[in-house]
């Protein structure tokens, strides 16, 4: 039974993929694009967001890196590789050891080393995709300023981003998506986040999200004293009352 309902749903998939229409162009050319090694071979390279999926975590920052030059051979000059990737981490302004293993860097630096590695590729496209959802404030300012060298030196970027802020700071032009059809697209600088927003929701902020009843008086459903775990946790206090949002902020990593 198991094996059946396996194969209905890759059958669906296939179907799926079958059904894409439309067309892709790429410098004024028509481009077929079935597949991410068909992807390369026009120079579009993506940095997803599950970076632990892309690289290997028992290699090196350097073998991941150029990866793309070993598949064919049958002789490797371990220490051009490790020259080569580590001047493309210099070119970015990376400071991360070749010779690390993957499996020992933080996520902030394994997408690092995956830019470095899509454009040490032939890349005149890198699609990014939520890049900094993993990172923290500084982390994340350190690639901005890697995307901006990158887009001095020439590389088409497109970047996917649910949060507003950085749509503002670093991009160019915008594409507003509702429920799979794009609504809108338009130059940053003629726009604004009111709008945008507005967009998205497909209606007015305040119609979506109307003011809510105070909830000075609202019972308490959920109280937490004095949490803590030895570790991380210490002397934690927190309560939720009935209809009311808590939010937990901190530090990625902390």
């Amino acid at each position: 039974m198991a094996t059946k309902q396996i194969e209905s749903v890759l059958s669906k998939l296939d179907n799926r993929c079958d059904n894409y229409e439309g067309s892709i162009q790429i410098n004024g050319q028509a481009a077929s694009i079935q597949t991410p090694k068909d992807a390369a071979s026009y120079g579009v390279q993506t940095v997803h967001q599950e970076v632990d999926t892309a690289l290997v975590p028992y290699l090196s920052v350097g073998e991941n890196m150029m990866m793309h030059q070993l598949e064919k051979k049958t002789f490797v000059g371990w220490k051009e590789l490790h020259r080569k990737a580590a001047h493309r981490l210099k070119e970015l302004d990376i400071d991360i050891s070749t010779k690390r293993l993957v499996s020992d860097l933080s996520l902030a630096e394994k997408q690092m080393v995956l830019i470095a590695k899509a454009v040490s590729i032939k890349c005149s496209i890198l699609i990014l995709d939520e890049p900094t959802a993993p990172l923290s404030h500084a982390e994340t300012n350190k690639l901005f300023s890697m995307i901006d060298r990158l887009k001095q030196n020439g590389t088409g970027i497109v970047f996917i981003s649910h949060r507003m802020p950085e749509i503002f700071t670093i991009c160019d032009e915008l594409t507003v998506m509702r429920n799979g059809t794009d609504v809108a697209a338009h130059l940053v600088q003629n726009t604004n986040p009111q709008q945008i927003i507005e967009e998205m929701l497909g209606a007015p902020l305040e119609e979506q999200f109307p003011l809510r009843t105070p909830l000075k008086d609202a019972p308490i459903v959920l109280e937490v004293k004095q949490l803590n775990d030895q570790h991380k946790l210490r002397n934690i206090h927190l309560h939720v009352k009935k209809g009311e949002i808590l939010g937990i902020a901190g530090l990625v990593g902390k």
